[in-house]
């Protein structure tokens, strides 16, 4: 009679039956002399046999089961990383270009609503010129930088290699800072009325949107307030837009009241609008003696 035990093989190894003949067992039990088990032993040798070389097959090819493992392991793809000194310079670039962006960001918005508008990067160039020199070279690095990584995100993707997280923190954050400088003046300028007001350069705001061609900067300057014939510099928004020839922004402005006798370089417009401008002649008086 045979019977089967469990033994285990290897630590990390399913337990395998072995099959094995017991001698013991041969003796057969009582009230059973009808039955040959010798013949029954030798009937079922193979059978054992076939078992015994299961399992020496197995023992045997663990290491190649492990090695099988191991490549399947191996097989999950790896992350795509940059070079320590890749990220180093990555970094570098980005703490220069945040400064350099913030540093726009507060011309355009608090300097500008307390000073007026003015030229971005002029008073940078006056006040900190190696700042600005140091600022635009790493602006200037991180486009460069961006296009590299671009170049090696998608070389990583083909591949199937994902990005490590601090990666692709980097190439998001880089390219956030950098979009900002992209942003318009007149953005930031539109943002900080509806966010503070006018202010007191409300005025010079006006005139600046007409001439500048920026309906909708001009539409949230007159929402919020503005005078449409707010003098700057003696002349109104509406001459500016005359003299830059815009004659959307001047049919806005003269549809928000604007008085055309205050224009005097919209003589043009009769051509546009079909008004005819209004002169108004002095009266005079004469002597006779």
């Amino acid at each position: 009679m045979s019977s089967c035990r469990v033994t285990r093989v290897q630590p990390r190894m399913r337990q395998l039956p072995v099959c094995r003949l017991n001698r013991r067992s041969s003796v057969p039990p009582p009230g059973s002399d009808r039955l040959n088990w010798r013949k029954i032993a030798i009937a079922l040798s193979p059978t054992v046999k076939t078992c015994n070389r299961l399992v020496t097959t197995v023992e045997r090819g663990g290491g190649s089961i492990n090695s099988e493992s191991a490549r399947m392991n191996s097989s999950t793809p790896e992350h795509a990383k940059f070079s320590s000194g890749l990220s180093v310079l990555g970094w570098t670039i980005l703490f220069g270009t945040a400064l350099f962006s913030v540093r726009f960001v507060y011309e355009q918005t608090i300097l500008t609503w307390r000073d007026g508008w003015q030229m971005v990067g002029f008073s940078l160039a006056h006040t900190h010129p190696g700042f600005l020199v140091v600022g635009g070279l790493s602006a200037i690095c991180a486009h460069v930088f961006l296009i590299v990584l671009l170049g090696f995100v998608i070389a990583a993707r083909l591949r199937g290699r994902p990005l490590p997280r601090p990666s692709l923190v980097l190439v998001l954050t880089l390219g956030l800072v950098t979009g900002i400088l992209y942003v318009p003046y007149t953005g930031w300028m539109t943002l900080m009325v509806k966010v503070w007001g006018p202010g007191q350069h409300g005025d010079s705001f006006l005139s600046f949107a007409a001439a500048e061609h920026h309906p909708h900067l001009a539409r949230t300057l007159i929402d919020s307030g503005v005078p449409v014939d707010a003098p700057y510099d003696g002349h109104t928004a509406l001459n500016a837009a005359c003299v830059e020839k815009d004659a959307p922004i001047a049919k806005y402005l003269l549809s928000k009241g604007a008085d055309l006798n205050r224009a005097p370089d919209c003589e043009w417009l009769d051509e546009v609008t079909g008004k005819k401008k209004r002169i108004e002649v002095p009266s005079t008086s004469v002597e006779v003696h």
